[in-house]
Order: C-alpha cells, then sequence, then structure tokens
C-alpha cells in the first residue's frame, strides 16, 4: 500500500527527484509522469540527473544526485541503473544482462542514503531490449530481490512492457534502436509509476500528454 504524502490528493506538491539515464530522458518521464499524476488528481514536482548510460555507481561516485538529494524535501527518488546493469556483456552480438554484481552494492548504498533523507526509495525495474526478451527475468530477479533487502518501493515497467508485448504486439514500445522507449514506451513507463507511488489504477488518465520532449 502506498503511504506518506503521495497517499492523499489535494496537500503539497509530491516532489520526486529521478536519478538514472537515458531510459529515463528519452520523451521526458518525469515531466510525462507529473501530467499524468496532475490529471488524476496529484501535484507533483519532479526532477531528474540522467547522463547516457550512467550506471547508480557512476550517480555515486561522479554525479550532481547526492547533493541534489541533499535538499530537502524529496518525497521519492528514483534509482534506475544502466539497460544491462552495468555489466558489459555481449552474445552473438547482442547486449544481455548478466549479473548484478554492480548494482546491487549501488543500489543498497543509494537506498540507504535516501532513507536517511528522509525519502522513499523506488527502483525503476527497467526491460529487457527488443533483441533479448530473456533477460526479463534477470532484471525483474535483481531490481525486486534489490528493493526487498532496502525495504524500497518498485515501479514494474519492465513486467508492464513485457504483458503489453505479448499481448498487444502492435503496439511499438521500443525506439528504432530496440533499446530505448518510444513515447508509447515512455507513457506505459509513466503510468507504471502512477499506480506504483500513487497505488491508483492508471486507467482513465489522458491518452495524450503534451510538453518539454
Amino acid at each position: 500500500a502506498c503511504t506518506g504524502p503521495a497517499a492523499a490528493a489535494g496537500g503539497p506538491p509530491v516532489r520526486v527527484l529521478f536519478v538514472g539515464n537515458s531510459y529515463t530522458y528519452f520523451n521526458n518521464l518525469p515531466e510525462m509522469f507529473a501530467h499524468l499524476a496532475a490529471a488524476g488528481g496529484h501535484a507533483v514536482e519532479a526532477r531528474m540527473t540522467a547522463p547516457g548510460g550512467w550506471r547508480l555507481k557512476d550517480h555515486w561516485d561522479k554525479g550532481e544526485a547526492p547533493s541534489m538529494l541533499a535538499e530537502a524535501g524529496w518525497n521519492y527518488v528514483v534509482l534506475q541503473d544502466q539497460s544491462t546493469l552495468g555489466v558489459s556483456l555481449y552474445v552473438e552480438g547482442r547486449a544481455r544482462v548478466s549479473s548484478d554484481e554492480v548494482f546491487r552494492p549501488s543500489a543498497e548504498q543509494w537506498a540507504s542514503e535516501i532513507k536517511k533523507a528522509g525519502a522513499t526509495p523506488v527502483f525503476y525495474l527497467t526491460w529487457a531490449r527488443r533483441a533479448s526478451p530473456e533477460d526479463q527475468d534477470t532484471l525483474v530477479h535483481a531490481y525486486m530481490s534489490a528493493a526487498r533487502a532496502a525495504g524500497a518501493l518498485v515501479s514494474p515497467v519492465g513486467i508492464a512492457w513485457r504483458l503489453v508485448r505479448e499481448r498487444h504486439p502492435e503496439l511499438v514500445l521500443f525506439a528504432k534502436d530496440g533499446s530505448h522507449p518510444s513515447p508509447l514506451g515512455t507513457y506505459l513507463a509513466a503510468c507504471t509509476f502512477y499506480a506504483a507511488i500513487f497505488d491508483a489504477n492508471p486507467d482513465g488518465l489522458p491518452g495524450t500528454v503534451t510538453g518539454v520532449a
């Protein structure tokens, strides 16, 4: 169940910091999420730090995220790692997800600091690349096990993507590169964050969102 400031509409804006990379900044996921939240009656102030290809480890070692976290008033901090969890493995030319050995320590480190700052960590469970759908189980295990250990929320975006790919293959979630999200893929991610943070069904929210690309 959702607890804290996101549980009730009509109060001060819910402040959400997104820490990630291009899977976050493509199609401006934070702004799309904020627009959908507003349509559902929840005021949201969302910011992001999302250099392309960065891991959570990079954000900790050299990014601006730690100083942004130190700002007072965040309610939720979203954590999104690199698409293959920071480990480079190629099989027959395809990037594969093989291990959480880089992701897990950074995930635990970040979740601990976020809780110390009085916010709730939210893991952005990403999707497998189009050419490697079998990697989704590895991603699910990595993010879910880290979240259980940290007492964090999970936005199960990759699970939602898998369901849509199975049930509605006519919907194009990927950009042409087979890795990044199309606008529709980002919209599905935003709906999943709405459900995770507000513990509410996104059914009935606007089907079109406009804003800064």
